[in-house]
C-alpha cells in the first residue's frame, strides 16, 4: 500500500489558489448572512402564515421586506467590510432592487403555491427555492458592481518548514 502525505499531494492549479485567496473568506461570510437571513426571514413567512393566518403573498412581502433589512446591513459591514454613509444610488438602490426581484419571484411562488397546497411548508419550500435563484447572481453583483473595492485581504501563506 501506498501511503501519501500531505507534502507528497499535487498543488491546486494557481488560479484556483487565487479564487481560494480572494474569495473564501468573503464567501463564507455571505453564507453565514445568508443562513442568518434564511431563518430569519422563514421564521418571520412561518409566522405572519401560519400564526397570524394571513394570504401567503401578504406574509411573503411582509418577511422579506423585514428580512431585507438585517441582509443589507450584515452584507455590507461584515460580509464586504464597508464602513461610512451607505450611499443610496450606489448601495441602497441596487441592493433593494435585487431583494425586490427575489421579492417578486417568491411572491409570485408562494401564491400559486398557496393557492394549490395546503400548509405553511409548500409556502415555505416556495419562498426558499425563489430566493435561491437569485441568491448566487447577487453575490456576484455585490462583489463585483456595488463593493468591488472592498476585497479583503488574502490570508498571508504559512512559513516554509525550516
Amino acid at each position: 500500500m501506498i501511503r501519501r502525505y500531505p507534502d507528497e499531494m499535487p498543488a491546486l492549479p494557481e488560479f484556483v489558489e487565487r479564487l481560494v485567496q480572494k474569495y473564501f473568506r468573503k464567501v463564507m461570510r455571505y453564507c453565514g448572512v445568508s443562513v442568518f437571513n434564511l431563518v430569519f426571514g422563514q421564521s418571520l413567512l412561518f409566522f405572519f402564515h401560519s400564526i397570524l393566518d394571513w394570504p401567503g403573498w401578504i406574509a411573503n412581502v411582509t418577511a422579506v421586506m423585514i428580512s431585507a433589512v438585517p441582509a443589507y446591513l450584515l452584507a455590507r459591514h461584515w460580509v464586504w467590510g464597508q464602513r461610512g454613509r451607505n450611499s443610496f444610488k450606489s448601495e441602497v438602490l441596487p441592493f433593494w432592487s435585487m431583494a425586490f426581484l427575489g421579492l417578486t419571484i417568491s411572491t409570485v411562488a408562494v401564491a400559486i403555491v398557496d393557492d394549490r397546497y395546503d400548509g405553511a411548508l409548500p409556502v415555505q419550500l416556495a419562498s426558499v427555492a425563489s430566493f435561491f435563484v437569485v441568491w448566487v447572481m447577487k453575490f456576484f453583483v455585490l462583489d463585483r458592481l456595488m463593493w468591488r473595492h472592498a476585497h479583503h485581504a488574502p490570508i498571508a501563506a504559512a512559513p516554509e518548514p525550516v
